[in-house]
C-alpha cells in the first residue's frame, strides 16, 4: 500500500463511505495521482469542482448530469481528495498560479503537476459530497424553497 493523504476541506461534507470508495485504485504503481469526491462548485454551484480539459480548468461537468461513474479529468477540487503521496511529493512546494492567463489555486496547481509527472486524476461520480459554502447553500435554497433546511457550514 501507498501513503495517502486525505484532505477534507472544512466545508465538505462527505458521505459516511467517502474514504472506502476513494481508496479503490489507488494502489502502489497505479499510476493514480489522486481520486476526489463530487461536490458544487463554490463560484458555480451548477458545476462539480472538477475540470475535463488539461490545458486549464475549463470544460466544467454540470453537477446534476454528471453520472455516477468514475471519469478521467484534468483539475480536480481538494475539497473531497486522497491524494497518492508518493506522487504529491513530486510537486512541493504547492503554490497557485496561472494556466493560459487563467488564476487556479493550489488544488489547480497540484491538479497540473500531478499530470505532468504522469500520474491520472479521477473524479468518483458515486461520492456525492454536500458542499455548506454560502453560495452553494443560496443556490440550492433558491433553486428548490424544500431546501430552507441546508445550512452553511462553520
Amino acid at each position: 500500500y501507498e501513503d495517502l493523504v486525505l484532505i477534507l476541506e472544512d466545508d465538505v461534507e462527505p458521505p459516511f463511505d467517502a474514504i472506502k470508495k476513494l481508496t479503490k485504485g489507488i494502489m502502489p504503481n497505479s499510476g493514480i495521482g489522486a481520486t476526489g469526491g463530487v461536490y458544487r462548485s463554490g463560484s458555480h454551484p451548477y458545476n462539480v469542482c472538477a475540470a475535463l480539459a488539461k490545458d486549464f480548468w475549463s470544460q466544467v461537468p454540470l453537477y446534476d448530469s454528471l453520472p455516477p461513474e468514475t471519469i478521467d479529468v484534468g483539475f480536480i477540487g481538494a475539497g473531497c481528495t486522497l491524494y497518492n503521496n508518493h506522487a504529491l511529493k513530486q510537486c512541493l512546494p504547492v503554490t497557485a498560479c496561472h494556466f493560459s492567463g487563467h488564476p487556479t489555486g493550489w488544488d489547480g496547481y497540484l491538479s497540473y503537476h500531478l499530470r505532468q509527472n504522469g500520474f491520472a486524476l479521477r473524479l468518483r461520480g458515486d461520492i456525492r459530497c454536500e458542499h455548506h459554502s454560502p453560495s452553494v447553500v443560496k443556490y440550492l435554497r433558491d433553486k428548490n424553497p424544500s431546501n430552507a433546511n441546508i445550512a452553511t457550514l462553520g
